[in-house]
């Protein structure tokens, strides 16, 4: 369920954060940036999941709390210790407010889920390969809150901040009504002849 979460939260953030141009996942993305080079589209958020670690509830139901980070990069021209009232970084705390708001006591049921997932392309299918709709109201994360904001500390021309979220969150991948389920991406592919 965390590739659902991922999404879920990638779609929160895309849709309710105009500005950002990029949300995706963190894989130390700033420990191997070179100013000399443009490796992202600023501004961006990555999605950092922290460890996991989950206790069992009846049925094969999972529940842990969710540790994660929003690391926001956006760049700037630095040069003098002025650069920090500039517009820039003033936008760069403004988008930090906007995500903030947008995650603050979430909550995603398995249909909010789904929603997140037609918008990405994704389909829930059964075993038969018939396409499958979610009507439960199970909880998949309950109410996010930010527990931590690490500030910008370095000379850079990325500007990267990080909030800390925390939720609790179910996974229901063991249970008999979801594990026959599948996820898979439909493409719709159009063929030009040149005929």
């Amino acid at each position: 369920m965390l590739r659902e979460i991922y999404l879920a939260l990638k779609g929160r953030l895309s849709h309710d954060v105009a500005e950002l141009r990029q949300v995706d996942w963190y894989l130390d993305q700033f420990d191997q940036y070179d100013p000399e080079e443009v490796v992202l589209g600023t501004p961006v958020a990555l999605i950092e999941f922290h460890p996991i670690h989950w206790t069992t509830l009846s049925q094969n139901v999972q529940k842990a709390i969710l540790t994660f980070s929003v690391h926001l990069a956006t760049s700037t021209a630095y040069g003098d210790d002025m650069d920090m009232l500039d517009l820039t970084y003033i936008d760069h705390l403004s988008i930090e407010s906007k995500i903030f708001v947008a995650l603050m006591n979430t909550r995603f049921t398995m249909p909010d889920i789904q929603t997140f997932l037609d918008q990405q392309g994704l389909v829930w299918t059964t075993p038969d390969g018939q396409p499958w709709t979610a009507t439960s109201k199970d909880i998949i994360l309950e109410s996010i809150v930010r527990i931590d904001t690490v500030p910008h500390r370095q000379q850079s021309p990325i500007i990267v901040t990080e909030q800390v979220f925390q939720a609790t969150i179910f996974d229901y991948s063991a249970t008999p009504k979801y594990k026959a389920l599948h996820l898979s991406l439909n493409l719709q592919v159009n063929i030009k002849s040149n005929e």
